[in-house]
């Protein structure tokens, strides 16, 4: 994982809660790691399993608090939807959509 040092600290995203569609590669992937770093509640999106367990795992031994997974295939309307009910059940909102 990067060096903390490069990250600026940002107390106020502290345990907001933060929905990344995307977020197992590419700059999804780089969201949800710089949100972790600020020790927000992560949730992603992606379809993309293995990619998403490793970088939980790199997340994880890093020190930071652990994402949450949920494949969803965003063109599928009602996987979508479900997926948005199960976010609000386990964080209770959603601060940031990214």
């Amino acid at each position: 994982m990067e060096n903390n040092a490069m990250f600026a600290t940002y107390p106020s995203l502290k345990d907001r809660v933060v929905v990344v569609t995307g977020g197992a590669s590419g700059i999804g992937k780089a969201i949800v790691t710089a949100f972790a770093v600020q020790h927000a509640k992560v949730a992603f999106l992606d379809i993309e399993d293995a990619a998403a367990k490793q970088l939980i795992q790199r997340i994880v031994s890093s020190g930071h608090p652990a994402p949450r997974y949920l494949h969803c295939d965003l063109t599928d309307i009602d996987v979508l939807q479900q997926t948005n009910e199960q976010i609000l059940a386990t964080f209770g909102t959603v601060d940031i959509l990214v």
